[in-house]
């Protein structure tokens, strides 16, 4: 059998071990979590401590309460944490 015959060979066996894992999570439901910032709402205060210090605009002031309001682009660097004076900031894993 010929090199490049062998070497399809092996691409169409991975091909088709793709397929059938492929198949077997069709019927799954993921579940994508992607605020990893959370505000607990009843003790912040609005003082915008967070947002001066949060180098990648994640947060800003609603209704005089800070919110997440980017949450992909969030690193966790813990700059707002740090900069809250009420701990009214988690970061979750």
């Amino acid at each position: 059998m010929k090199k490049k015959e062998r070497s399809l060979e092996r691409i169409e066996r991975r091909f088709n071990k793709e397929k059938k894992v492929i198949e077997r999570l069709k019927g799954l439901k993921v579940l994508v979590k992607r605020e990893m910032t959370r505000i607990i709402r009843e003790k912040c205060d609005g003082c915008g401590n967070c947002i001066e210090v949060c180098p990648f605009n994640v947060l800003k002031i609603e209704k005089g309460k800070a919110v997440v309001k980017n949450p992909e682009r969030c690193r966790k660097c813990g700059a707002c944490v740090s900069a809250c004076p009420n701990n009214a900031i988690i970061l979750e894993d």
